[in-house]
Protein backbone atom coordinates (compact mmCIF):
# COMPACT_ATOMS: atom_id res chain seq x y z
CA UNK A 1 0.00 0.00 0.00
CA UNK A 2 1.41 3.63 -0.87
CA UNK A 3 0.33 6.69 1.17
CA UNK A 4 -0.79 9.77 0.34
CA UNK A 5 2.23 11.27 0.98
CA UNK A 6 4.23 9.33 -1.04
CA UNK A 7 2.03 9.87 -4.27
CA UNK A 8 1.70 13.29 -3.68
CA UNK A 9 5.62 13.63 -3.79
CA UNK A 10 5.25 11.24 -6.92
CA UNK A 11 2.95 13.38 -8.38
CA UNK A 12 4.89 16.54 -7.80
CA UNK A 13 8.24 15.05 -8.59
CA UNK A 14 6.77 13.81 -12.13
CA UNK A 15 3.60 15.58 -13.32
CA UNK A 16 5.67 17.79 -16.07
CA UNK A 17 6.80 14.42 -17.48
CA UNK A 18 3.52 12.49 -17.12
CA UNK A 19 1.72 15.50 -19.13
CA UNK A 20 4.43 15.01 -21.54
CA UNK A 21 4.30 11.32 -21.86
CA UNK A 22 0.31 11.81 -22.74
CA UNK A 23 1.18 14.96 -24.91
CA UNK A 24 3.40 13.14 -26.86
CA UNK A 25 0.00 10.85 -27.79
CA UNK A 26 -1.30 13.49 -29.46
CA UNK A 27 -3.21 15.43 -26.64
CA UNK A 28 -3.39 18.82 -26.30
CA UNK A 29 -2.19 20.19 -23.21
CA UNK A 30 -5.45 20.61 -21.19
CA UNK A 31 -6.78 17.04 -22.10
CA UNK A 32 -3.23 15.32 -21.23
CA UNK A 33 -3.51 17.51 -17.73
CA UNK A 34 -6.99 16.14 -17.34
CA UNK A 35 -5.42 12.25 -17.92
CA UNK A 36 -3.09 12.96 -15.10
CA UNK A 37 -4.88 14.67 -12.72
CA UNK A 38 -7.70 11.63 -13.34
CA UNK A 39 -4.96 8.79 -12.75
CA UNK A 40 -3.52 10.85 -9.87
CA UNK A 41 -7.18 10.49 -8.78
CA UNK A 42 -7.45 6.82 -9.36
CA UNK A 43 -4.32 5.89 -7.78
CA UNK A 44 -5.59 7.48 -4.53
CA UNK A 45 -8.62 5.49 -4.96
CA UNK A 46 -6.71 2.27 -5.47
CA UNK A 47 -3.71 2.65 -3.72
CA UNK A 48 -3.79 -0.46 -1.63
CA UNK A 49 -3.27 -2.75 -4.93
CA UNK A 50 0.17 -0.81 -4.99
CA UNK A 51 3.03 -3.40 -3.74
CA UNK A 52 6.70 -2.40 -3.36
CA UNK A 53 7.89 -5.99 -3.70
CA UNK A 54 6.01 -6.08 -6.70
CA UNK A 55 6.85 -2.96 -8.67
CA UNK A 56 7.93 0.53 -8.59
CA UNK A 57 6.06 3.35 -8.04
CA UNK A 58 6.29 4.72 -11.80
CA UNK A 59 5.73 1.32 -13.14
CA UNK A 60 2.13 1.31 -10.89
CA UNK A 61 1.42 4.54 -11.49
CA UNK A 62 2.16 4.13 -15.60
CA UNK A 63 -0.50 1.19 -15.74
CA UNK A 64 -3.20 3.75 -14.32
CA UNK A 65 -2.24 6.48 -16.28
CA UNK A 66 -2.49 4.42 -19.39
CA UNK A 67 -5.54 3.10 -18.34
CA UNK A 68 -7.09 6.41 -17.93
CA UNK A 69 -5.71 7.76 -20.88
CA UNK A 70 -7.73 4.97 -23.21
CA UNK A 71 -10.89 5.25 -21.08
CA UNK A 72 -10.53 9.58 -22.03
CA UNK A 73 -10.03 8.61 -25.74
CA UNK A 74 -12.95 5.99 -25.83
CA UNK A 75 -14.80 8.61 -24.26
CA UNK A 76 -14.27 11.14 -26.34
CA UNK A 77 -14.80 8.97 -28.98
CA UNK A 78 -18.24 7.89 -27.74
CA UNK A 79 -19.99 10.93 -26.42
CA UNK A 80 -20.04 9.64 -23.17
CA UNK A 81 -17.06 11.65 -21.62
CA UNK A 82 -16.88 11.54 -17.97
CA UNK A 83 -14.51 10.13 -15.88
CA UNK A 84 -16.25 10.06 -12.70
CA UNK A 85 -19.88 9.62 -13.49
CA UNK A 86 -20.79 7.98 -10.12
CA UNK A 87 -19.71 11.66 -8.60
CA UNK A 88 -21.65 13.59 -11.15
CA UNK A 89 -25.29 14.92 -10.23
CA UNK A 90 -27.81 13.64 -13.06
CA UNK A 91 -29.33 16.18 -14.78
CA UNK A 92 -32.43 16.90 -17.34
CA UNK A 93 -29.22 16.22 -20.05
CA UNK A 94 -31.68 13.62 -21.86
CA UNK A 95 -32.51 14.93 -25.06
CA UNK A 96 -28.39 15.63 -25.37
CA UNK A 97 -27.46 11.84 -24.06
CA UNK A 98 -30.02 10.55 -26.55
CA UNK A 99 -29.02 12.56 -29.62
CA UNK A 100 -25.34 11.44 -28.22
CA UNK A 101 -26.28 7.72 -28.39
CA UNK A 102 -28.20 8.41 -32.23
CA UNK A 103 -24.97 9.82 -33.69
CA UNK A 104 -22.72 7.11 -31.98
CA UNK A 105 -24.76 4.59 -33.25
CA UNK A 106 -24.70 6.60 -37.02
CA UNK A 107 -20.89 6.33 -36.43
CA UNK A 108 -20.69 2.94 -35.70
CA UNK A 109 -22.85 1.94 -39.10
CA UNK A 110 -20.61 4.14 -40.94
CA UNK A 111 -17.60 3.28 -39.79
CA UNK A 112 -18.73 -0.95 -40.52
CA UNK A 113 -19.51 -0.39 -44.30
CA UNK A 114 -15.53 0.87 -44.94
CA UNK A 115 -13.09 -1.46 -45.94
CA UNK A 116 -11.01 -3.59 -43.26
CA UNK A 117 -8.20 -1.50 -43.76
CA UNK A 118 -9.99 1.64 -42.39
CA UNK A 119 -11.79 -0.14 -40.40
CA UNK A 120 -9.09 -1.71 -38.11
CA UNK A 121 -6.94 1.83 -38.41
CA UNK A 122 -9.96 3.77 -36.60
CA UNK A 123 -10.95 1.38 -34.25
CA UNK A 124 -7.60 1.12 -32.87
CA UNK A 125 -6.99 4.67 -32.71
CA UNK A 126 -10.21 5.95 -31.24
CA UNK A 127 -11.22 3.05 -29.68
CA UNK A 128 -8.50 1.48 -28.34
CA UNK A 129 -6.09 4.30 -27.33
CA UNK A 130 -3.19 3.78 -30.66
CA UNK A 131 -1.00 6.02 -32.05
CA UNK A 132 -0.76 6.61 -35.66
CA UNK A 133 2.98 5.07 -35.34
CA UNK A 134 1.75 2.03 -33.52
CA UNK A 135 -1.00 1.31 -36.20
CA UNK A 136 1.85 1.48 -39.00
CA UNK A 137 3.62 -1.18 -36.99
CA UNK A 138 0.49 -3.37 -36.15
CA UNK A 139 -0.74 -3.18 -40.05
CA UNK A 140 2.29 -2.73 -41.74
CA UNK A 141 0.57 0.05 -43.48
CA UNK A 142 2.47 3.40 -44.84
CA UNK A 143 2.28 6.42 -42.19
CA UNK A 144 0.80 8.92 -45.00
CA UNK A 145 -1.71 5.82 -45.49
CA UNK A 146 -2.67 5.82 -41.88
CA UNK A 147 -3.16 9.91 -41.39
CA UNK A 148 -4.91 10.05 -44.70
CA UNK A 149 -7.54 7.66 -43.24
CA UNK A 150 -8.03 9.66 -40.04
CA UNK A 151 -8.07 12.85 -42.15
CA UNK A 152 -10.73 12.08 -44.25
CA UNK A 153 -12.89 10.31 -41.45
CA UNK A 154 -13.08 13.71 -39.11
CA UNK A 155 -13.72 15.37 -42.24
CA UNK A 156 -16.28 13.47 -43.13
CA UNK A 157 -17.67 13.64 -39.98
CA UNK A 158 -17.53 17.28 -39.31
CA UNK A 159 -19.15 18.00 -43.09
CA UNK A 160 -22.23 15.49 -41.40
CA UNK A 161 -22.27 16.99 -37.73
CA UNK A 162 -22.29 21.00 -38.49
CA UNK A 163 -18.43 21.06 -37.79
CA UNK A 164 -18.65 19.62 -34.51
CA UNK A 165 -14.97 18.47 -34.22
CA UNK A 166 -13.90 14.75 -33.47
CA UNK A 167 -10.59 14.33 -31.82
Amino acid sequence: MITYIDLSIFFKEEYIVLVKRIRARGMQKCDAEDVVQEAFYRALKYSKTYDKERQKIGAWFNTILNNAFKDYRHANFTGEYSFREEDEEIGGELEEFTFNKQVVKEIEQYISTLPEEERNVLHSVFIIGYSYKACVQVFGIPFARVQFILQEFRKEMREKYDGNTIR
